[in-house]
């Protein structure tokens, strides 16, 4: 068989975007997730500040009657949990009075929630933020609880001298051992992406139910006044605030864990067009690096299924034609951006307890260019 080892015009295209693509989010998986596994997690100490929790119970009886006392039960010595609702939602009132007079520490603020063009949990979180007693104050929802009943003590630790914001971790239901679903791999992806750059005190943002801030950095910035009626879903706003890396923390202790308990679940589209909105509303140097090394995803994964038909077409032509070898440096490069794709999300994904994703990368990467299309068209449309 007679083997052609110099590429053509066209090839040499395919091998020039592939590697370009290759090399671009290869240093952003080696700046953004290499360093998640290896961060230390916070150790706690002696100094115990009051911490207020504030949660939004409005249409969560439920959840609060399933997951509140989680909270309620923390091993800390000083806090208090406000939950924030209309008090003409009786079936709520009677629940939290009911065990308002077991715990001392829970608290009730009636919220007029009937302006229809807010977001009406983070119009609540705003209310409890501003009610709080204590200067350090978590956001969280009634839909997850925590981990362990330290988790208070975990998330406290994290607030050095300098520090405005931590971070805390949610994790998902989903088994270690068992295959990552699209979706939960997309859920998994945006908390290593956020997570990475936070630790470089770029964070951008962060999901909501598990988020600490300093009351007075909150209420000195308005909170979330600004974006009301921005729909970003479980995500927080934070980059516009964060100064430099002493404003934020990230702490990455297994107590400092929230996990969905009643979530309701969400259409994957939903999911990402809340994600896309916050790197469009942000023009943030975070959200520029992600928006371009997305593009750069979509370039591989379009040039390496470019390549892969050129290559079957030319397979179907060897009779009149030498062997194309040129597919042999073009398939080493994508094996080598596949598997050390893998290597590194696997690895970070590991701290959010994902599940086992890396032989689905091809296939998941194709599923993003299509979803993001869609999500395009429906933009367009309206």
């Amino acid at each position: 068989m007679e083997f052609r080892f110099e590429p053509s015009f066209w090839e040499y295209i395919l091998l020039a975007l592939l590697l370009v693509s290759a090399l671009g989010t290869f240093l952003f998986h080696w700046k953004i997730y290499r360093p998640i596994p290896k961060y230390p997690s916070i150790p706690t100490g002696p100094s115990r500040q009051g911490i207020s929790i504030v949660l939004s119970g409005k249409n969560h009886y439920e959840s609060l009657k399933q997951n509140l006392e989680f909270w309620l039960k923390q091993d800390y010595p000083e806090f208090e949990v406000i939950v924030v609702h209309e008090k003409t939602d009786e079936e709520t009132h009677l629940l939290l009075e009911s065990m308002g007079r077991q715990y001392p520490m829970l608290r009730e603020v009636n919220a007029n929630q009937s302006i229809n063009f807010f977001d009406e949990e983070k119009f609540s979180l705003s209310i409890g933020v501003r009610a709080a007693r204590y200067d350090c104050v978590i956001l969280t929802s009634p839909l997850y609880r925590p981990a362990s009943t330290h988790c208070i003590e975990a998330m406290q630790a994290a607030f050095f001298k300098d520090v405005k914001v931590v971070i805390g971790r949610v994790v998902s239901q989903n088994d270690p051992k068992k295959i990552c679903s699209f979706r939960h791999f997309l859920e998994t992806e945006r908390r290593i992406e956020y997570t990475g750059f936070a630790l470089q005190g770029k964070a951008f943002t962060a999901e909501r139910p598990l988020i600490a801030y300093r009351k007075d950095f909150f209420l000195e910035h308005q909170g979330y006044t600004g974006s009301y009626a921005i729909e970003t879903g479980n995500f927080d706003l934070l980059a516009k605030h964060i100064g430099s890396s002493q404003d934020v923390q990230v702490q990455m202790s297994a107590e400092a864990t929230v996990i969905p308990v009643t979530a309701l679940p969400v259409p994957t589209a939903k999911a990402e067009k809340a994600y896309q909105n916050i790197l469009s509303f942000q023009q943030t140097l975070a959200s520029g690096i992600l928006r371009s090394y997305h593009a750069l995803e979509s370039l591989f994964s379009l040039t390496f299924l470019s390549g892969c038909i050129l290559f079957g077409f030319q397979l179907g032509q060897l009779e009149t034609q030498p062997f194309p070898s040129w597919f042999f440096y073009f398939i080493s490069i994508g094996i080598f951006h596949f598997c050390y794709q893998a290597i590194s999300m696997q690895k970070a994904g590991k701290r959010f307890q994902s599940g086992l994703f890396w032989f689905a990368l091809p296939v998941y990467g194709f599923l993003y260019i299509s979803l993001l299309f869609a999500l395009i068209a429906r933009i367009k449309r309206r």
